[in-house]
């Protein structure tokens, strides 16, 4: 299997190997794709005896099918074109209008590598959709048409890098962004290249990127780029995090200058959100954020200052502030504090289902964090319960009152009750609840969905909670003045 950045080749085969004259033919099949549904037929001629003493390597009729789609390289079956013509001293290349089309859709690569000092390269896109192009990508469904082209001109030491391309109607998972131009210029001695691009829906340009990437052998890559956003909408990524938050959106208008090695660049700027918020998908709560939510960019975080957050169904609120660092745009990692400032706020709002370890609402008055990495994200509580709280555990079916697996009935003076299902140390959301527990709090044990047969507590005390998107529900803690309920109906 090879790799080529995140795209894989499989199943490589050479067949159909003939000499004719002086040519040789042949014919090579292989797979590529995540899910290697993509197929390659690719026919080539290599001839090495023309007048000039020139070695031709021709590619004949061929099919690829990429992502369901047919694209044909020399769909004409052109023995002038689709040629790379290689002198006898090696030193010259020429590639003569090497070409794969689809319908009306085509990307072409013509030009000449004369000697060390002279080039003269040429790429053209026409009507390219762009979801029939693009690999494959979680959460990222992208459209629009590609047009434009890219060119290199090189007359001794002098070099001419341009580059121009048109996306109309960008879509990012079925929002539409508007069209995009983008145009690359490069310097004399290619060691500097001036970027423009922006983003235009009707008359608003909702992104704008300007500035230089300049190119050093000894010390690297470097950025000096400046980027405004106008009212840009966040909703297109939220299939990215889907695992742990759903429901992202919201408008940012503001700007970021992006400076220094393109490793790690330094980032300053600020950022404002309208119309914002986000879920928290295992514990299916939805907050909006009130308008001209701030975020300021310094270097690698993005700092949040007192967010007011409103869930979506109860209208409670909380106060959200702290940061969140990445390393180059990668390796997320959240450092978030959440106060309710005395009231009651909504933390948990999940449904019944089948394989649910637990279910009901839940309200706190106190405080939280969420911290972490993406995948490994810890949400911690310190506070009380309050009003409105219902917290339901069922029972499966292989399990009964009695199982010291599930549920352990103790003295009044034992100090611990330990509850442990299934436990398993996987990367994944985690939640820790060290909940003080008032009377109006609910705690019910369904023994039999069906029949209404329940076991419903309420108490005061203390109760330490950790749950897991794996599978683990761990109850500890001392729980005082319990009052248990046992309904069984027949």
């Amino acid at each position: 299997m090879l790799i080529l950045g995140v795209y894989k080749i499989n199943d490589f085969n050479l067949i159909n190997t003939t000499i004719l004259k002086d040519t040789l033919f042949f014919r090579t099949e292989f797979k590529g794709g995540v899910t290697n549904n993509d197929s390659y037929a690719l026919e080539f001629s290599y001839h090495t005896l023309t007048q000039k003493q020139e070695s031709v390597i021709g590619i004949k009729k061929s099919e690829i099918n990429f992502r369901g789609n047919n694209w044909f390289i020399n769909r004409e079956n052109d023995d002038q074109r689709n040629k790379i013509i290689i002198n006898r001293t090696a030193d010259s290349i020429k590639i003569n209008n090497f070409k794969m089309a689809h319908r009306n859709q085509y990307l072409s690569v013509s030009g000449l590598i004369a000697s060390p000092e002279y080039k003269n390269l040429h790429i053209v896109a026409n009507n390219i959709s762009l979801d029939k192009v693009t690999p494959e990508m979680e959460g990222i469904d992208l459209k629009g048409t590609l047009n434009g082209h890219m060119s290199l001109i090189q007359k001794e030491k002098l070099f001419f890098p341009s580059s121009d391309l048109f996306i109309k109607r960008l879509r990012l998972n079925g929002y539409d962004y508007g069209d995009l131009e983008a145009s690359v210029f490069g310097n004399n001695d290619l060691s500097a290249f001036k970027v423009q691009a922006h983003l235009i829906n009707g008359k608003t340009a909702g992104f704008q990127l300007g500035g230089n990437i300049f190119l050093d052998n000894q010390k690297g890559t470097s950025l000096d780029l400046k980027t405004r956003f106008i009212d840009f909408n966040l909703a297109p990524f939220s299939p990215l995090a889907k695992d742990i938050l759903y429901d992202l959106r919201g408008w940012v208008s503001g700007g970021i200058d992006i400076e220094g090695y393109i490793e790690n660049p330094v980032m300053e700027g600020e950022l404002s959100i309208n119309k914002g918020g986000f879920g928290i998908s295992y514990l299916n709560v939805n907050t909006a954020a009130q308008d001209n939510a701030k975020i300021i960019v310094k270097k690698q975080t993005f700092e949040l200052d007192n967010w007011l957050l409103t869930d979506t169904v109860h209208s409670t609120q909380a106060l959200v502030s702290g940061s969140v660092r990445h390393n180059n745009l990668s390796d997320w990692f959240f450092d978030l504090s959440l106060d309710t400032q005395n009231k009651r706020f909504l933390v948990l709002n999940t449904p019944y289902t089948d394989d649910a370890l637990f279910y009901g609402t839940g309200f706190i008055n106190g405080k939280a964090s969420i911290r972490g990495a993406l995948d490994e994200l810890v949400i911690s509580v310190n506070a009380i319960t309050s009003e409105g709280t219902s917290f339901k555990i069922p029972l499966s079916d292989n399990q009964s009152i009695g199982d010291e697996s599930f549920i352990n009935f103790v003295e009044k003076n034992k100090t611990q009750v330990q509850t442990e299902r299934v436990l398993q140390s996987i990367k994944g959301l985690e939640l820790q609840f060290d909940l003080g527990i008032r009377p109006t709090a609910e705690v019910e044990i369904i023994l039999d969905k069906k029949t209404g047969s329940n076991l419903v507590g309420r108490g005061e005390g203390t109760v330490l909670i950790e749950i897991n998107t794996n599978g683990k529900i761990q109850p500890m803690g001392r729980l005082y003045h319990l009052l248990w309920v046992l309904q069984f109906q027949i």
